[in-house]
Parts: structure tokens; sequence; C-alpha cells
């Protein structure tokens, strides 16, 4: 199971540390997109 936490608006930003940092690219995605919830589903949104 994974269990992560992140702000409600969930934005493809580069980070030259991550491995994984291009993997988005190849969906179609480009810097400063937002995440579809179909591709990082949210299970609990709690907005304050």
């Amino acid at each position: 199971m994974l269990l992560a936490f992140a702000d409600f608006r969930t934005v493809y930003i580069l980070n030259e540390n991550d491995p994984h940092t291009h993997t988005l690219k190849h969906l179609g995605y480009v810097f400063g997109d937002k995440l579809s919830d179909k591709l990082n589903p949210i299970v609990y949104r709690h907005e304050i």
C-alpha cells in the first residue's frame, strides 16, 4: 500500500533529483500541467 499526502492541486514540476521526472512527458504532460484525477486518483480530498 502506498499512502501519500499532497496539496489538492497536483502539478507536474521539474525535479532534477527524481529519476522518473520525465515519465509523465511520455503521457503528454508538460511542466506546469495539472495532473488528472484519472491518472493520479485521490481517495480522500480535504480542502481547508
